[in-house]
């Protein structure tokens, strides 16, 4: 929560990550979020997290976390050979 600049003394506002305006007509439009948070089987899910665990994995060079088809998918490139079920168990 955060003091709201627009209310009066005292209010506050919840910052969802969540953009939006006011179009010309008086319509509130949602733009999207200022996050990479997803939702996933009703589950907020913060793909940029998971990339950052992997990364905490030893031997892990670099990693991305996507969304394909209402599924997580993690690639990575490794320094050394990793046992997929040692990822699997780190994440």
């Amino acid at each position: 929560f955060v003091a709201d600049p627009l209310g009066t003394a005292g209010t506050r506002l919840y910052r969802t990550g969540d953009r939006a305006r006011w179009n010309a007509d008086g319509v509130l439009e949602y733009l999207g979020r200022l996050d990479q948070q997803v939702k996933l089987r009703g589950f907020r899910v913060e793909p940029e997290e998971i990339e950052a665990r992997l990364l905490a994995l030893g031997g892990i060079a670099q990693a991305v976390v996507l969304v394909r088809d209402a599924q997580l998918i993690g690639y990575y490139t490794a320094d050394t050979e990793l046992d997929e079920q040692t990822v699997k168990i780190a994440l």
